[in-house]
Parts: structure tokens; C-alpha cells; sequence
């Protein structure tokens, strides 16, 4: 329908001037010769109008069709493009995530290593202030001993 109307439109845009044309000729001629010349130009104008009418019709069709098709080239590199960078994206997130997970595992592995090193120690330094506190208990322990053992000595 749209395609009827749009030929309706261009057969009416190209025959106003030839009507026109053919209107200011019959005025300057002869009414009798008029009709006779008109009739005869008629049929090869209606043959040649239409044939133009079909040439013109084909070139708006092949340049509504090329038009189209330029179009659909245009988009479909434009989706080439747009899944090559969402590739490109992808493998660099994927890189990226890959160096975080491998930065996240050696910080994992320190701060492991680094923690038992710090229980390791602090239970050494416990062990080492119990052993501190029996050395100073135990020698104390000898003095009172030691003096009490003199001091019976001497007393007795």
C-alpha cells in the first residue's frame, strides 16, 4: 500500500510538468491541429511515461535497497565492534581478577606465616617469664634455705 502511494506521488510530481508543457503547446497551435498533434503525442508520451515512470521506480527501489543494505552493514560491523570490546573487557577482567586472587592468596600466606610467628613468640615469651618466675622463686626459696640452715648452725 505505501509502496502504491509513494509511485501515486512520484507519477504525480513527474506528470504535472509534462502536463504543463503540454498544456502551453496547445494554446499556441490551432484548436483542429491541436487535437490531432496531441492524440498522436499522447500515446508515445504515454509509453515513454511509463517506461521512465518504471526506470525511476527501479532506481528509487535499488537506492531505497542499497540504502538499506549500507545500513544493516553499518550495524552489524557496529555489533562486530561492540562484541570484540566486550571480549576485550572480558579477558581484562579476567586478568585483573586473576592478580587480585594471586596478590590475595600471597597476602593470605604472610599474614598466616606473620600470625603463627606471633602466637609462636608470645607462648616462647610466656614459657620464658614462667621459667624467669621459677628461677626467681626458686632461688629465693635456696636463700631461705640456705640462711636457715646456718642459722640453726650457728645457734645450735
Amino acid at each position: 500500500m505505501k509502496k502504491l502511494v509513494k509511485l501515486f506521488v512520484f507519477v504525480l510530481f513527474v506528470a504535472v510538468p509534462l502536463f504543463a508543457q503540454g498544456a502551453d503547446s496547445v494554446a499556441n497551435a490551432a484548436p483542429a491541429a491541436a487535437t490531432v498533434t496531441s492524440e498522436r503525442a499522447a500515446v508515445p508520451a504515454a509509453n515513454v511515461d511509463a517506461s521512465s515512470e518504471l526506470l525511476a521506480e527501479i532506481a528509487l527501489r535499488d537506492s531505497l535497497m542499497s540504502a538499506q543494505q549500507n545500513a544493516c552493514s553499518v550495524e552489524k560491523d557496529s555489533l562486530r565492534n561492540a562484541v570484540e570490546m566486550e571480549r576485550v573487557k572480558s579477558a581484562n577482567w579476567e586478568q585483573s581478577y586473576n592478580t587480585v586472587k594471586k596478590d590475595n592468596e600471597t597476602c593470605a600466606k604472610f599474614l598466616s606465616t606473620t600470625y603463627e610467628a606471633s602466637e609462636k613468640n608470645k607462648a616462647q615469651a610466656e614459657e620464658e617469664r614462667k621459667s624467669a618466675a621459677m628461677m626467681s622463686t626458686s632461688s629465693f626459696i635456696g636463700g631461705l634455705g640456705l640462711g636457715m640452715l646456718i642459722m640453726w648452725l650457728i645457734i645450735d
